[in-house]
């Protein structure tokens, strides 16, 4: 079966056992890996699931998806995100402007809330730590039992009291995009925003 140079298989599903497969190769013949990163990328370790989702969000190129699985896990390594806390949090936490929903979705999927707020971040790191905290709280929803559960969330944003005056630094929101973006890919099932400000209709 024919491929691209990116490692994409000319046909079949982009999550496909074949691609699984073949993602497993390229991350076991990964230069400059430590002994830990290697041992973190073996199967006991690291899921099929995670490896098709991380296909999916590279429609089913096996060398972007396992890049993006290094980038990841050298992340993880050093930001520790499930190793935040609620304590170290907690101001942000106070604020009630983040949180994962006590329910789920109709399709039984973690819901994510967002509230903006009428005034400025206190602490933007902090709330971005905050932020990561709620996210590692949604992936333990998601790997509770009765399983198997969706790998995806529903996020909920209440955009009534923007305003710029009250928005994160641009550097704030851009490192937080991007650690959805690279690290949690393919976890956003919908977006809803409510109350949307006219600066976001022009989006659409």
């Amino acid at each position: 079966r024919g491929k691209d140079e990116g490692g994409m298989a000319a046909t079949g599903q982009s999550d496909s056992e074949e691609r699984v497969a073949e993602v497993r190769r390229r991350l076991a013949a990964t230069p400059g890996l430590t002994e830990e990163e290697a041992a973190l990328l073996q199967e006991e370790h690291l899921t099929d699931r995670t490896i098709k989702r991380n296909l999916r969000g590279h429609r089913g190129d096996a060398r972007k998806a396992a890049t993006n699985i290094v980038d990841t896990l050298r992340w993880q390594m050093s930001y520790r995100p499930e190793e935040v806390t609620a304590a170290e949090v907690e101001p942000s936490l106070r604020r009630g402007l983040f949180y994962v929903s006590p329910g789920r979705d109709r399709g039984n999927r973690p819901v994510l809330v967002s509230i903006k707020s009428r005034d400025p971040p206190e602490d933007c790191e902090m709330d971005a730590r905050m932020v990561v905290y709620m996210l590692e709280k949604a992936v333990r929803v998601m790997d509770a039992p009765p399983e198997p559960n969706p790998d995806e969330w529903v996020w909920i944003m209440d955009m009534s009291s923007y305003s710029s005056a009250s928005s994160p630094p641009w550097s704030i929101t851009y490192k937080l995009a991007m650690i959805l973006n690279t690290h949690y890919n393919e976890r956003l099932r919908a977006c809803i925003i409510l109350n949307a400000p006219f600066v976001f209709r022009t989006l659409w």
